[in-house]
């Protein structure tokens, strides 16, 4: 059962309004301007980097037949350094970005990991702290001296993730451009709950060919693909598996040889 249904619910009659007003032309420029004339078609006000869209559910709207992938989230790193904007603005100049935006320094960037940029006076190397659990950009002299750190912690991350992403809905548009105005027709709907179903259709055939219960099975895809996350305290804070069921699940795979115990 989806605990948000009738926001869902609520959304999806916004949508179907919008959808009969056809096309429909956008007062705003640029990559997100899709997205921000939808959220002023159901009344929205401003952005909020913390909290969901509407109600518990985050909307991102896709231009059909464009490939650029969908930005989920911003996140600036955790840094107090004098010349950390200078610097992330060199490395996002270097490595590509979709835009700069105001003196705040707002990015709607890509964050290239195990990778290594040059520049004029100094490169840049991206990488997972694995040990900290961080994401890291190091920016690095010629002569090998460290110039400027900049850090994500992979939980502030997850926080984020968990804070404005429970549900994701994502909104197909139909563009007209030309040179003097935008038109968006939204098309479609669809909630990103919709894999969490596929998925569990998915296994359901194999788990009941191995006679494993879905929960233990989840337990043991987390763990094999994510082998830095081993213990119970893991599965539960990141995988979100209730704590007695986590317990209830690992004894019966250690009992029948899926898992050891070390």
């Amino acid at each position: 059962m989806i605990k948000n249904y009738n926001n869902i619910e609520e959304l999806n009659k916004l949508f179907l309004s919008i959808n009969k007003m056809g096309f429909v032309e956008s007062k705003f420029k640029g990559s997100g301007a899709a997205g921000k004339t939808f959220e002023s078609l159901i009344g929205k006000r401003g952005d909020s980097k913390c909290l969901p869209d509407f109600k518990d559910i985050e909307i991102k709207t896709h231009i059909n037949n464009v490939k650029y992938p969908i930005t989920l989230f911003s996140c600036m790193p955790d840094t107090n350094e004098v010349n950390s904007n200078y610097m992330l603005i060199n490395f996002v100049k270097n490595c590509g970005h979709y835009g700069i935006n105001n003196k705040n320094i707002y990015f709607n960037s890509k964050i290239y990991v195990n990778n290594i940029c040059l520049s004029l006076n100094h490169f840049t190397k991206s990488y997972i702290d694995f040990k900290k659990q961080e994401i890291i950009i190091d920016f690095v002299s010629y002569d090998l001296e460290l110039i400027n750190k900049m850090a994500w912690p992979i939980k502030k991350i997850e926080k984020i993730i968990e804070n404005k992403i429970k549900t994701l809905a994502i909104i197909t548009v139909n563009r007209i451009q030309n040179e003097e105005s935008t038109k968006f027709k939204y098309k479609s709907i669809e909630y990103a709950y919709k894999i969490l179903q596929v998925y569990g259709a998915l296994c359901k055939p194999l788990c009941q060919e191995i006679k494993m219960p879905q929960t233990a099975f989840d337990i043991l895809m987390f763990l094999a693909n994510n082998p830095l996350y081993n213990t119970a305290r893991d599965i539960v804070e990141v995988r979100k598996i209730k704590a007695n069921l986590v317990s209830i699940n690992v004894d019966k795979l250690v009992q029948e040889g899926f898992l050891e115990r070390q």
